[in-house]
């Protein structure tokens, strides 16, 4: 057992993304490209700080940017299938099936 949960500890930190740059990746990648980009800008620069304070700026503005890439990404796709049903609908109705 202790062999175990040593190796769950081993295993968390090393999961652990403290620039959260796999977040951003995931950003650019899963996401609104435009937006994920500062996300990993700012996910670089954070790894390039010696200040704690700007630092921690630029950790939470880049957790931001992924935030806001992947959600509008998101946004966007369930934009487009509603829309698409809605007209889907209309259509039908008007007897152009």
């Amino acid at each position: 057992i202790t062999n175990h949960s040593q190796h769950c500890v081993i295993l968390q930190s090393n999961t652990h993304d403290k620039y959260h740059r796999k977040l951003a990746i995931s950003s650019i990648i899963c996401g609104f490209s435009c937006l994920g980009v500062p996300a990993l800008v700012y996910s670089v620069k954070k790894a390039n700080r010696t200040s704690e304070r700007r630092a921690a700026k630029y950790l939470r503005q880049a957790k931001k940017w992924s935030i806001i890439s992947i959600v509008t990404w998101v946004s966007i796709l369930v934009s487009a299938s509603l829309t698409l049903v809605l007209l889907v609908l209309v259509l039908s109705n008007l007897g152009f099936d």
